[in-house]
């Protein structure tokens, strides 16, 4: 945990790191006092790419269709259900 100070209140704040293999790792968040947060930012960037943005909207999981392959349909389950698990999309 980092303790800012009080005049911090309302203003970004960006954590950037480094990991052992060179990756590069940053997140913005604005800083808020109460209640005291871990992290609350918009989106974290890793090695200057950002791969986590706001949650977007829910993704409808396949249904219906003139030609059905369930194989398919079942491995996009699986993606749909680990994004919306992980907090990335809407259930």
């Amino acid at each position: 945990m980092i303790e800012l100070p009080s005049w911090s209140e309302g203003q970004q704040a960006i954590v950037r790191t480094q990991t052992p293999s060179g990756i590069q790792i940053s997140a913005s968040a604005i800083v808020r006092s109460m209640p005291p947060t871990v992290l609350r930012g918009t989106n974290v960037t890793i090695d200057g790419r950002q791969v986590v943005g706001k949650r977007q909207p829910a993704i409808v999981s396949p249904d219906g269709g003139d030609t059905v392959d369930l194989e398919a349909r079942a491995a996009l389950k699986t993606a749909l259900d680990a994004m919306r698990s992980h907090g990335l999309i809407e259930s």
